[in-house]
């Protein structure tokens, strides 16, 4: 069985990543060892792994101890082949920064990742190398397979590192160096497969979709029985998830003369914020609650013991939210905003598929909607997990997932 070395933002360690936490287990059937690679942070306490999965966090150290390797992001040829397309946007001190940070960084990756690779494989040992993301560890391996070209590496593209208004420097560098090193890009929506399509035809052969999924149940949450109308979301506290637009629609619905209850899973930079305009827009309203940080299993948990009418994201951008999947995994209807992949996966048979850039007003019609037409609303719970069923079984998807990557790997 082949080897496979993949690399992560930081997982196992702290939180985000939780998708990765079910699709590992897929991927340590197909092959004989994985070797994970956290190339931004690897501290804190480490989640549980496949028996035959190990962590390498010495890139991580050693990266910390010689800062003095930054200057080297400046002697690449593609550096200065980045900053020559991009022109005049490189010509920012942001967007120079930026090419410099990526190629500084891919540079002490790819450094090590040569070390790691003699020190520990043979010739004929198969390997793939995965990046998890299209981040500055794909532009390492694109480097990396310069010197080993027979190497096999293909990466993940997600929503974060795909849609260039995404950036805060509006595209993202070394796309062509990347695509052109990769045997396979493996996508989670349509959606973004034609967006990188049009931005880069060349490449089309090497584009799959391979969507997430998530684990089956062999039951489906309760709505409410009483008069209480409860609503569930699940997102990092971030600019883009747009927590204050929801919290204003909620508001908006409680003034409708509804009870209402909203519960939020999930933490971030803005929860303190998002708390504090919680609770002058909701207290004496609406009963609310934020749970903070909750593992897949909890999540799962919590659906299975609390009554949930509708699931809502009201995110500006996405890739495929896997929230959205769990949610209807348990049969839970979903309100979302038709963006990114969200349509894919949310219609108006099985939820409500809100405009891109919804009003409060707009957001609570839908939520009413929904309170008051309870026969409809059953309908769409049925059509919720049903349609998960057909296309977003983690069964289905990560095992043929697996073993195609598995089936590319090339001998060391």
């Amino acid at each position: 069985m082949p080897v496979l070395v993949l690399l992560t933002a930081s997982y196992p360690f702290e939180q985000g990543e939780e998708f990765l936490e079910l699709e590992i287990e897929y991927l340590a059937r197909e092959f004989e060892q994985i070797c994970i690679v956290p190339i931004q942070s690897a501290s804190g306490a480490s989640r549980g792994l496949p028996h035959n999965a190990v962590v390498l966090p010495d890139f991580i150290q050693q990266r910390n101890k010689k800062p003095q390797g930054n200057i080297c992001g400046f002697f690449h040829l593609d550096f200065w082949g980045e900053f020559l397309r991009h022109l005049p946007r490189s010509l920012s001190k942001d967007a120079f920064c930026a090419l410099w940070r990526w190629s500084a960084k891919a540079h002490k990756l790819e450094k090590w990742l040569k070390f790691f690779f003699k020190e520990n494989f043979s010739r004929d040992t198969p390997v793939v190398f995965f990046s998890y993301w299209v981040d500055y560890g794909a532009l390492a391996l694109s480097r990396f397979v310069q010197k080993y070209s027979q190497k096999t590496i293909v990466a993940r593209i997600h929503g974060y590192d795909l849609y260039d208004e995404r950036n805060p420097i509006a595209f993202f560098p070394y796309r062509k160096k990347i695509f052109s090193a990769l045997r396979e890009l493996y996508f989670l929506s349509q959606d973004g497969m034609d967006y990188i399509q049009k931005k880069y035809p060349c490449f089309v052969h090497k584009y799959v979709l391979a969507r997430r999924g998530t684990l089956y149940h062999d039951f489906s949450s309760a709505s409410s029985c009483e008069a209480v109308f409860r609503v569930v979301s699940c997102s990092f506290f971030r600019p883009v998830k747009r927590i204050d637009l929801l919290i204003r629609a909620i508001r908006c619905l409680a003034d409708h003369d509804f009870a209402v209850e909203w519960v939020h899973i999930g933490d971030g930079p803005l929860r303190t914020a998002m708390h504090a305009f919680a609770s002058q827009r909701l207290d004496g309203k609406v009963k609310w609650a934020f749970t903070g940080y909750l593992s897949n299993k909890d999540v799962y948990e919590f659906y299975r013991k609390h009554p949930v009418d509708v699931f809502i994201n009201v995110s500006a951008s996405e890739g495929l939210p896997v929230s959205i999947l769990e949610a209807q995994s348990f049969g839970i209807p979903v309100i979302a905003t038709a963006v990114g992949g969200t349509p894919e996966v949310v219609s108006n048979k099985n939820g409500c598929l809100l405009p891109p850039d919804p009003s409060p007003e707009q957001i609570s019609a839908a939520l009413v909607s929904f309170a008051q037409n309870k026969a409809n609303a059953k309908e769409k719970r049925i059509q919720s997990r049903k349609d998960w069923e057909q296309a977003y079984q983690a069964d289905q998807n990560y095992s043929w997932l697996s073993r195609h990557i598995a089936s590319l790997a090339s001998p060391a």
